[in-house]
């Protein structure tokens, strides 16, 4: 019994060495990578919720090519979508400075539709000033994002 007792708990020992010995990954630092040109920079602060901003998740982008060198708070607009072929009520969600397409509002957003929003960004001029947020990982991204009331 002590044999197998002095066994487990040297296993446990190297198993903890190994954890404490492991580095991160050094792509995963994303604050020392150079910047691209062209590429916005995040802002710095941003009060969240900002007042006058409603808040949605935001979905689709992996398939927009959001890396983390895209991680961040940005501004931007909120573009209604009149001819998505994948969603009639599409808004998406574009970057200032170099208008990249990030994602857009879910079509189902705590059990409300994106009708609604859509439909108010269309009669408001077809875009709205939006502030978002992108963080993960690089196997991950999450997003959301406020789109500023009329």
């Amino acid at each position: 019994m002590e044999v197998v007792l002095i066994l487990v708990v040297t296993g446990v020992i190297i198993l903890a060495i190994k954890i404490a010995m492991t580095s991160p990954k050094e792509s995963s630092n994303i604050q020392n990578q150079p910047d691209k040109p062209n590429t916005p920079r995040p802002s710095e602060e941003i009060e969240f919720p900002p007042s006058g901003y409603f808040y949605y998740e935001m979905v689709g982008m992996y398939y927009h090519g959001v890396t983390p060198k895209d991680f961040g708070i940005f501004k931007g607009k909120a573009i209604a979508e009149t001819n998505n072929p994948k969603d009639k009520f599409a808004v998406g969600i574009y970057r200032n400075g170099d208008n990249k397409l990030v994602g857009y509002i879910p079509k189902d957003f705590r059990g409300v539709s994106n009708e609604k929003i859509h439909n108010e960004i269309t009669e408001s001029g077809g875009s709205r000033e939006v502030v978002f947020k992108i963080s993960g990982n690089e196997n991950r991204c999450y997003g959301t994002v406020y789109i500023k009331n009329s």
